[in-house]
């Protein structure tokens, strides 16, 4: 492929899978990743030496709200992260491994309009479809 599109993450979010913290590009093995930016890294290490030429995009989340909120009314899972603390994780894995990022987070669909653009409050109706694909396809032309 010449472009691959990444949109990873909105399962491991809602699942509680720990987000961990990334720092600094390393070697990830096999197996089961102990965390989500563990296994966000070990996959765009595979796709960087399975597809060197491609031009890889990893997109932010948008809006998921699993019901809990901290005390500042604040999305986030039972174990306390939001899904921007995934989407900071993705921006520096992104950056780290010469990836682009799409801010989809950023692309109309909110925790307040979740039940417009969305048909069970995760994946996107045709509307909510339509928001996420404009802003791919924003970001493709402008790149």
């Amino acid at each position: 492929p010449d472009v691959i599109i990444i949109y990873m993450g909105v399962n491991d979010f809602a699942r509680d899978f720990p987000v961990g913290s990334f720092r600094n590009p390393s070697i990830q093995s096999e197996g089961t990743p102990a965390t989500f930016s563990s296994a966000y890294e070990l996959m765009v290490q595979k796709i960087k030496a399975f597809y060197p030429n491609a031009s890889v995009y990893c997109c932010t989340l948008f809006a998921r709200d699993p019901g809990i909120r901290d005390k500042n009314n604040i999305p986030v899972n039972r174990n306390g992260n939001t899904i921007m603390d995934y989407n900071k994780q993705i921006k520096a894995i992104a950056a780290a491994y010469g990836a682009s990022v799409i801010d989809v987070y950023n692309c109309g669909i909110t925790y307040d309009n979740l039940p417009i653009f969305t048909s069970d409050g995760v994946h996107p109706n045709l509307p909510g479809a339509q928001l996420f694909a404009n802003c791919v396809i924003t970001a493709l032309m402008n790149s």
